[in-house]
């Protein structure tokens, strides 16, 4: 009798259906390899095999250390968010969370390193003992980080809401004028209500690449993309300028 073949055991392909109960996990990108046979979870922002035992797999990862300190740093971002939200009186915004956001904010505004809130943490929580706050401060350069990006999509919505509405200017540049890959910036010169004057403000910045990626037409073409996704329109647009590599305003429209 000839012996039994080996075959190789059968894979498991990830399925929707496994988001009814794992709502935190998504299908992989199609760029992602054997991408059929891993999920996403958004929390940690990993993709993970599901391959061996389908949804077993994605129990398997929810107890994970990993997953479970992102999923801690995801409620805490969360209540970020509800800073920058309009408040009935009644609701209270975590004291130390505002107290590390406002801490993240002193290091973009100078410019600093995010691995100096590394050091500012323990300096806080070892000098102010006795204070409810410092003892629960923790802000670390990856929760900095995070807190970033949050205040990012905050800021950014908030200009977007302020081109939409009112006269602004664009002022553009880019690292090189011959290479096949340039990073583009796109900064804008607009009226800020709050400060009661003109403010220049951060708003994208894009990698154009290939022969054409120096060329005047191109680089329009990724501002108009740009304005277009979000319904900003040129009609209030009062400049457009091109900032070279001298030191003087140049092509301006």
């Amino acid at each position: 009798m000839a012996p039994p073949e080996n075959r190789p055991k059968r894979r498991t392909k990830y399925s929707d259906e496994y988001q009814k109960k794992y709502p935190f996990i998504r299908a992989c990108s199609s760029s992602v390899q054997d991408n059929l046979y891993k999920f996403h979870c958004t929390s940690c922002n990993v993709n993970v095999s599901c391959a061996h035992g389908g949804i077993t797999d994605v129990k398997d990862h929810v107890p994970s250390a990993k997953h479970i300190a992102a999923h801690r740093n995801s409620q805490r971002n969360s209540r970020i968010d509800a800073m920058f939200r309009k408040r009935s009186s009644s609701e209270d915004v975590d004291p130390t969370i505002a107290v590390e956001t406002k801490m993240v904010m002193l290091l973009i505004q100078h410019n600093t390193f995010f691995n100096i809130s590394d050091h500012l943490t323990s300096l806080i929580r070892n000098e102010f003992k006795g204070s409810t706050v410092a003892e629960s401060f923790s802000c670390s350069r990856t929760k900095t980080a995070a807190i970033v990006n949050c205040l990012g999509d905050h800021f950014f919505e908030k200009l977007k809401t302020d081109m939409q509405n009112q006269p602004y200017s664009l002022m553009l540049d880019a690292s090189n004028d011959t290479g096949l890959q340039k990073m583009f910036p796109v900064t804008v010169r607009i009226y800020d209500i709050n400060f009661r004057r003109i403010m220049t403000k951060f708003l994208d910045i894009n990698l154009l690449e290939g022969r054409d990626a120096s060329t005047a037409e191109t680089m329009f073409a990724s501002v108009n993309n740009l304005l277009d996704m979000n319904d900003i329109q040129w009609t209030i647009a009062w400049q457009l300028a091109w900032i070279t590599q001298m030191p003087m305003w140049e092509n301006t429209i």
